[in-house]
């Protein structure tokens, strides 16, 4: 005789819910054992050298730090953006902002930190008779047209449902002193994406 488990206990999670997570925004580097990544990059430029990556768990890491010559201007400049979750503590100091994306919709932080950064964001939820068809669509995410993409796809080979991943793609035109990403990441537990997009003049 089998057993017979509760409709709750057999359904499979679906992973991170979006309001769980925040972006926070800081006017310094952050130290490399506060962030476990799954997938980075590290990129170098005249006077500049970048870190970006997924984490482990939901989020994401753009982080600029300009070294600079002891004793002269703009020496130690450093920026970077976190999409982390809440319950992921992460320092305050040197943070200037912080933002639950789950509390709406969209938003900007346009700030200068000593470095020309924007970064814009949309949480959007998507109709559940949709959301498979693209979600398959937004997780293939075909040619790169922006640059070098990073996948970390968070499913399990017995779940053929929509499983959370993370998206990340990365542009840099050193001709134009731009460091450029693009970010989604997949909440199926809220039928719904969030899009990151941010630009770094270096």
């Amino acid at each position: 005789m089998g057993l017979e488990l509760p409709d709750e206990l057999r359904a499979r999670p679906q992973g991170p819910r979006a309001a769980d997570h925040a972006l926070q925004l800081y006017a310094r580097a952050l130290h490399p054992e506060l962030l476990e990544l799954a997938r980075s990059r590290r990129v170098e430029g005249a006077g500049w050298r970048a870190r970006v990556g997924l984490l482990q768990h939901t989020g994401h890491l753009l982080e600029v730090v300009f070294p600079g010559e002891p004793g002269r201007r703009g020496a130690g400049r450093a920026i970077a953006e976190v999409l982390a979750p809440v319950a992921l503590e992460l320092p305050p100091s040197g943070r200037v902002d912080i933002r639950r994306v789950g509390a709406s919709a969209s938003g900007l932080i346009d700030e200068d930190c000593g470095v020309a950064y924007t970064c814009s964001w949309s949480f959007e939820r998507v109709p559940e008779a949709d959301y498979p068809r693209l979600h398959a669509h937004v997780l293939e995410g075909g040619p790169a047209a922006r640059g070098e993409r990073l996948l970390v796809n968070r499913g399990h080979p017995e779940n053929d449902d929509p499983a959370p991943f993370s998206a990340l793609e990365l542009a840099v035109d050193p001709d134009e002193g731009r460091l450029e990403t693009f970010v989604v990441h997949a909440f199926p537990a809220d039928r719904a994406f969030l899009f990151v997009h941010s630009v770094v003049r270096v």
